[in-house]
């Protein structure tokens, strides 16, 4: 009986550890779950925050995309605007002066034709071969002046012509009817254009196309017509540095450039000006001298607020083609808007299979330039005084 007692206290002893210790794991157990949910909550709560401020950076960068474009477009809209006003205002110009033109070469048909026409000849030709003028000849007379200074007589006149022919007595041809060519028709039909005559002027011409900067762009296609089409994706889009300036380009309807031919009667150096690269003849279209002008193109500074959009835009255009961003230190500071446009332009003109002109690096020197005038100077003088 002992025996039987004593295997039953030992196995209830054993059964009571046995419980104590799975209490005891399952409690550690609890806790390590415990410590694995504040973890998990800790870490989901580090992701969403994570999460959320990238979703919010995202958001910020869209918005600043979003104003950025806008912006471009407006501005883009405005210079846009401009361009039109400015056009608009030298099509004005242009009619004016068509009208000035006009006006000045019909005084000058009237001066040849009042040159060529002799009233005092034609009254002594009516005077002669068996005809007699009488009567009130003064009129015919005064009538023949007004004809001759193409002005017309005044209102008040009242003139009636009378024709006798003794030798066709009875002779009745009607009233004069006017002839197809007479002055009433010439102002209906067009003026035939007058023979120019050449006249030999000893200039030398320095304009010619001496370079690849001046050549067409329809031979540059030629001569690239061979090589595969390109994409926008194939090119470098804005400056490896780029550092875009709030400044903006020149406004084409307050500033007041000069012409081409004044910029070029500017130049005091032995310069040929189709080989000046478009950003120095543009400077110099700015009132800038040719020294001021190649310093500022090859300073590290913004020049486009001295450059009209239309003409910034090509020159984009060009460098963008030519890979000549980083080669160009003021391009860096280009409002975004112009690149915007220039890719526009760009992208039409790959389309088309167009090629831009190329854009050269800046001169070293003018040296080539002075030989070059006076070979053409050696010329033109040989050329009058040959022999």
């Amino acid at each position: 009986m002992s025996t039987l007692l004593k295997r039953m206290l030992d196995r209830n002893r054993v059964s009571q550890v046995t419980s104590t210790l799975g209490t005891s794991k399952t409690a550690l157990e609890l806790g390590n779950s415990s410590d694995d949910a504040r973890s998990a909550r800790r870490d989901f709560v580090l992701l969403k925050q994570a999460f959320d401020q990238q979703v919010i950076e995202v958001l910020e960068q869209a918005q600043s995309r979003l104003s950025e474009s806008d912006r471009d477009f407006r501005r883009a809209t405005e210079e846009h605007n401009h361009q039109e006003q400015v056009l608009r205002d030298e099509n004005t110009d242009l009619q004016r002066q068509l009208e000035v033109y006009r006006l000045a070469n019909q005084q000058l048909e009237d001066r040849l034709r009042g040159g060529t026409f002799k009233v005092g000849r034609v009254m002594n030709f009516l005077n002669r071969h068996n005809a007699r003028v009488s009567g009130n000849w003064p009129r015919l007379k005064a009538l023949l002046e007004k004809f001759k200074e193409g002005s017309l007589p005044p209102d008040a006149w009242k003139t009636q012509i009378q024709i006798n022919a003794a030798d066709e007595f009875d002779a009745d041809p009607g009233a004069y009817e006017y002839e197809v060519g007479s002055d009433d028709e010439e102002s209906k039909v067009p003026d035939t254009p007058k023979p120019q005559v050449a006249l030999k002027i000893s200039t030398v011409d320095l304009t010619g196309p001496s370079s690849t900067e001046s050549t067409p762009a329809k031979i540059q296609r030629k001569l690239f017509g061979g090589s595969k089409p390109k994409a926008l994706t194939d090119f470098q889009l804005r400056p490896s540095v780029y550092a875009p300036s709030m400044t903006d380009t020149l406004d084409p309807t307050t500033a007041k450039q000069l012409s081409a031919t004044k910029a070029r009667e500017s130049l005091t150096q032995p310069i040929i000006w189709d080989k000046l690269r478009a950003d120095i003849q543009e400077l110099m279209r700015s009132h800038m001298s040719y020294d001021e002008a190649l310093a500022a193109a090859r300073a590290d500074a913004e020049i486009h607020s001295h450059l009209d959009a239309r003409h910034l835009i090509s020159m984009l255009v060009r460098i963008i083609y030519w890979k000549s961003l980083d080669r160009t230190p003021w391009a860096k500071y280009v409002p975004s808007w112009c690149y915007k446009e220039a890719e526009s332009k760009l992208t039409k003109a790959l389309t088309s299979g167009e090629v831009p002109i190329r854009w050269p690096s800046l001169r070293k020197d003018i040296q080539d330039d002075a030989v070059e005038i006076m070979a053409a100077l050696y010329d033109s003088v040989t050329e009058e005084h040959p022999g």
